[in-house]
């Protein structure tokens, strides 16, 4: 993430570009450079109000931004979940375990509880841990 000090660095590169003795190429570059900028410091503006709404409200509210992987493309109307620190987390993860068709997904997410839970995750009456035989 760009802070404060890197845009004002940003800032005073691309004005002394825009004032130096280059060519017009270069004083384009630093026209849009300088645009980029003001994008920058528009969106940092609605991330520090958005920051301020996340830590007054207790309910429902977007703690963590999402980005696809592929592509670094932001993810709305998603739902973070940290199992790793909250109970509650940990139970939705293995409901969705027991409701998702895809047997590889299943088994992923059944060895991700085992080892947020320090053993093998049977404790937790786990259905795909019993034996068919049961």
């Amino acid at each position: 993430m760009i802070n404060n000090k890197d845009i004002g660095s940003l800032k005073d590169y691309f004005c002394g570009l825009d004032h130096s003795v280059f060519g017009h190429q270069v004083k384009t570059m630093a026209r849009h450079g300088k645009e980029l900028i003001e994008v920058i410091e528009a969106q940092q503006q609605e991330i520090d109000k958005l920051k301020k709404y996340e830590s007054e409200y207790p309910g429902l509210k977007v703690k963590y931004r999402v980005f696809k992987a592929r592509n670094n493309e932001p993810v709305e109307g998603c739902f973070v979940l940290r199992p790793d620190k909250d109970l509650a987390a940990r139970t939705a993860l293995r409901a969705y375990m027991h409701a998702t068709d895809n047997y590889v997904l299943q088994q992923d997410l059944k060895k991700w509880i085992a080892e947020l839970e320090g053993g093998d995750g049977l404790a937790t009456n786990n259905r795909c841990s019993q034996n068919s035989s049961d």
